[in-house]
């Protein structure tokens, strides 16, 4: 699961969360499921400090339930049983990948 945002004019932005999933057994496997679901968001009054913590954490919270649902439909709908996505905690994902990108920047 990854989640990423972007500009699309002044003061509206869209965040979308990129899911993959692969059912496999021995045999081989079952099905990938792959989804980016995003929404538009116009976002006013927001200090530019705190713009990429909502885009990357608050606007995805508001999308995740709707993803869940979609992917447990389409499983379903394809003759599996239905995948039920664990909650997701945005925020800790995101300090995750503040920390990696800190990382990265001591390296080079």
């Amino acid at each position: 699961m990854n989640v990423e945002a972007q500009r699309l004019g002044p003061d509206v932005y869209e965040s979308a969360i990129a899911f993959t999933a692969t059912a496999s057994h021995s045999g081989g496997t079952i099905y990938v499921l792959e989804i980016n679901y995003g929404g538009a968001f116009r976002l006013q009054n927001i200090p530019p400090q705190a713009l990429e913590p909502f885009l990357l954490v608050n606007c995805p919270a508001m999308l995740f339930p709707f993803l869940r649902r979609i992917v447990a439909d389409i499983t379903r709908d394809g003759g599996y049983p239905p995948l039920w996505l664990d909650p997701v905690d945005f925020g800790a994902l995101y300090l995750r990948r503040q920390q990696e990108m800190a990382k990265n920047a001591e390296k080079q």
